[in-house]
């Protein structure tokens, strides 16, 4: 596979997807695709997606944004010789002899996505390019935003975070004023390409209360790829708890605000699976305390909620988002004790859908919020 210049080795399986001629594609690191080029707007991107496995995003370089943490392969050539390992399961590279930025993301072991870059090269289309610094905006220690604070009202989640001029279009013609925003985690399966400390800011400036989502390990007895082994749940929540602090500080987002812990819906009449779930969430939520941050858990109202609100002395977490699709705009619901998390509560009442406002149109889970600090 060949995009201009830069060349790479990728299993005949992976999908290949021109983003230029498919620019409402999402760009989603849960399937083993390669994307080229651009991602438009306004992606079709589904909410429910959940996980990472091996995929590349390769962008011209002259647009794309480069992070902090991103990687630059030194003139004339295609690589590097050392790959990070990160926390969030994805690589940025930027190839200034091809002129391309490469994100590329893995599951549970960085091996395969390491012997993909590895077999990168350049050919005769190569055009290149100075390496470009950082364009993200970073933390400034002296301005943090605290979200989403005192809020009812009507929210929206989606999974990669609009462009601007969707949210300016939203503001002022839907009648949502919360957005849930996939923050960090090995399962977070969408791209994030418009996600940083300026959008942050630009967002919360303009009225937006920011619902920051950390999409981390599942539990074992789904069918997610990216699952906690009993045996160390404890350690892996400690760990996610740590990057969930970790990258909400990245973006701007400061202590006080509330990190919401995304475990999606499994039995919890299976007690081994049960406990493995409380046993990484209780170290996610006291190490997300430690590092000054409120919690919160999303889940399955009739599931992961019941499982929390059950749990003997367990430490429960300062809110919870319960998905309960009954299409009714409250935070009532019959799986949930009303005298537990009283104004301190998000119910998901609508599942996925594409919704347009202006003409600008997002795939949405509806949420109605209830919630003071």
């Amino acid at each position: 596979m060949d995009y201009r210049g830069y060349q790479v080795l990728v299993p005949g399986s992976w999908e290949v997807v021109d983003l230029d001629a498919a620019p409402r594609r999402c760009v989603r690191f849960d399937q083993n695709v390669v994307y080229l080029g651009k991602q438009g707007d306004q992606p079709i991107c589904p909410s429910t997606v959940v996980g990472r496995t091996e995929a590349l995003l390769i962008e011209p370089l002259a647009e794309a944004p480069v992070r902090s943490d991103t990687v630059t392969a030194g003139a004339g050539a295609a690589g590097v010789a050392v790959l990070p390992e990160t926390a969030g399961h994805e690589i940025s590279l930027q190839v200034p002899a091809a002129g391309v930025l490469v994100t590329a993301s893995y599951g549970d072991s960085v091996a395969g996505i390491r012997a993909v870059l590895d077999s990168a090269r350049l050919t005769a289309r190569a055009v290149p390019m100075a390496a470009r610094s950082v364009t993200e905006a970073l933390p400034r220690t002296t301005s943090w935003v605290n979200t989403p604070g005192d809020f009812t009202g009507h929210g929206f989640d989606t999974c990669t975070a609009p462009a601007n001029e969707g949210m300016d279009t939203w503001l002022k013609y839907s009648p949502y004023r919360a957005v849930g925003i996939y923050i960090g985690g090995i399962s977070k399966a969408c791209s994030q390409r418009f996600l940083s400390w300026d959008w942050v800011h630009r967002q919360t400036n303009r009225g937006w209360r920011l619902l920051p989502v950390y999409v981390g390990l599942q539990a074992p007895c789904t069918g997610f790829r990216n699952k906690i082994d009993p045996a160390n749940a404890g350690h892996q929540g400690w760990a996610d708890g740590d990057d969930a602090a970790h990258q909400a500080g990245r973006l701007g987002i400061g202590g006080g605000s509330t990190i919401y812990n995304d475990m999606e819906s499994f039995d919890p009449g299976n007690g081994e699976c049960r406990d493995a779930v409380l046993n990484y969430l209780r170290s996610w939520i006291i190490r997300v305390h430690q590092r000054g941050y409120r919690t919160g858990v999303y889940s399955s109202a009739a599931t992961g909620i019941q499982a929390i609100a059950n749990a003997p002395g367990f430490p429960l977490p300062d809110h919870i988002w319960m998905a309960h699709w009954d299409g009714a705009a409250n935070v009532e619901s019959r799986y949930v004790r009303g005298d537990m998390w009283q104004r301190r509560r998000i119910k998901q009442y609508t599942g996925g859908h594409l919704e347009s406002h202006y003409g600008w149109e997002i795939y949405v889970d509806s949420n109605f919020v209830d919630r003071t600090w």
